[in-house]
């Protein structure tokens, strides 16, 4: 098969090693084969539309794949081009709120959080859970012949993760020194005795497969999902309530003082993820699903409005300034295509009222929310009621904003937006 990958570096690596002709377009720093080529979207994101399609055109792929990198993605003009499309979403714990809206733009989505498959599809069907995995090779290090009692890799920057930081300085003051370093996991993992996972968000992470792939003992934070499907806690792999220093120590102290048990069941838990977890088997079950595609993208009409609803998001990050302008452009002029292709598509009209709000052009934002509460549609009418008492507020009109905030809660009791919004305004 013939494919166009666009970030994922990975996954590129895997889809040759499998067999796959394969073209693949990056981030700078991307390259490490002839057939890679850069672009530096965050900078240039014209020029970084104009190599995509240039390649596409000259290599006529079977397939474009699209890999969440966890950055605001490369939005490339994909709409424009008619090859078939696939999108395997990452992080959509982190950037839910945009990925559902660019999830109608592909002809398959697979989700790797198994309970963030319900957000990916909020506006398409089909969305399949297909989780992350291990990209090493397993390879088992007796225990005895591993130097650290205790590893973790990853982000150590207290601007950026302070709880993590926090955390890893309350078990030292317990007596539980941890091996804690960035860069690379596997040299670090291989020779540790137990790894310690901490999530982000309720999610399932690399580190949970990299741990297990590596022959480490795995002591994970409990999810709300997920964690049943990899191995059976207690018997494959620990679990440690989240945030709880003094659980994870406990857990700790177990294994190092039962080792025969403990390394019997780090055996166990990578037998599991050499088993049926590595980056094999999610190239086997990609493949597969892109030779049996369904059900399909979404209409042209409301694929662009959602397109657009999730450049109108992107507009509001904290990105460089270029960016967001461009991304603001872009979530304008696809509403607009969206509306010249369906006149009452609601999320286009949605869109328009979001970045003329930004813009301070209330009356103008107002006039775009009329026909837009989506006939009753719960995703739709949610995000109308909150944009229309949020205008009504920058009106001025307060006593209206807050009974219709009111009668908004009543509608979608619980919803965080209307709720916040109400807090603010006193409703």
């Amino acid at each position: 098969m013939r494919i166009l990958t666009v970030g994922g570096k990975m996954l590129t690596q895997a889809l040759r090693a499998h067999g796959h002709e394969v073209r693949s377009l990056g981030f700078p720093g991307f390259l490490d084969h002839p057939q890679d080529s850069e672009t530096n979207f965050l900078r240039a994101p014209g020029e970084a539309r104009l190599a995509l399609a240039g390649i596409a055109a000259s290599f006529a792929p079977d397939w474009i794949i699209q890999v969440d990198d966890s950055s605001p993605l490369p939005h490339l003009g994909l709409e424009n081009i008619p090859i078939p499309k696939a999108w395997y979403a990452l992080d959509s714990h982190l950037h839910w709120e945009w990925h559902r809206h660019y999830a109608p733009l592909f002809d398959v989505v697979f989700c790797a959080q198994k309970n963030r498959v319900g957000d990916l599809g909020a506006f398409r069907t089909g969305v399949e859970w297909l989780p992350l995995c291990f990209t090493g090779e397993p390879a088992f290090l007796p225990w005895n012949g591993r130097r650290h009692d205790v590893a973790f890799v990853g982000t150590l920057n207290p601007a950026i993760n302070p709880d993590r930081i926090a955390f890893l300085d309350r078990l030292k003051s317990m007596g539980l020194p941890v091996h804690a370093v960035q860069g690379p996991c596997d040299p670090v993992y291989r020779d540790a005795r137990v790894v310690f996972n901490q999530s982000a968000d309720d999610d399932l992470n690399f580190r949970f497969f990299e741990a297990m792939g590596n022959g480490a003992l795995l002591i994970t934070d409990r999810l709300s999902h997920s964690l049943g499907d990899f191995g059976e806690p207690g018997k494959d792999f620990l679990v440690y309530e989240k945030g709880d220093a003094g659980d994870l120590r406990a857990q700790v102290e177990w294994a190092l003082s039962h080792p025969t048990e403990a390394e019997a069941m780090a055996r166990r838990g990578q037998a599991r993820i050499a088993n049926t977890h590595l980056i094999g088997h999610r190239v086997a079950r990609i493949t597969e699903a892109l030779a049996h595609p369904v059900p399909g993208p979404a209409a042209r009409g409301p694929l662009l409005a959602h397109l657009a609803g999730a450049h109108e998001h992107l507009s509001r990050l904290e990105l460089p300034g270029p960016l967001v302008d461009f991304f603001a452009a872009e979530g304008r002029r696809l509403a607009l295509t969206a509306l010249e292709n369906s006149p009452s598509e609601p999320y286009a009209r949605l869109a328009l009222a979001q970045l003329d709000l930004e813009k301070g052009e209330h009356a103008q934002a107002l006039a775009w929310l009329e026909g837009a509460d989506g006939d009753g549609v719960p995703e739709y009418r949610r995000r109308y009621l909150f944009l229309r008492c949020l205008l009504i507020a920058h009106l001025g009109r307060l006593d209206q904003a807050r009974i219709l905030i009111g009668g908004g809660l009543r509608e979608f009791p619980g919803d965080a937006d209307l709720a916040r919004l109400g807090r603010v305004l006193g409703a």
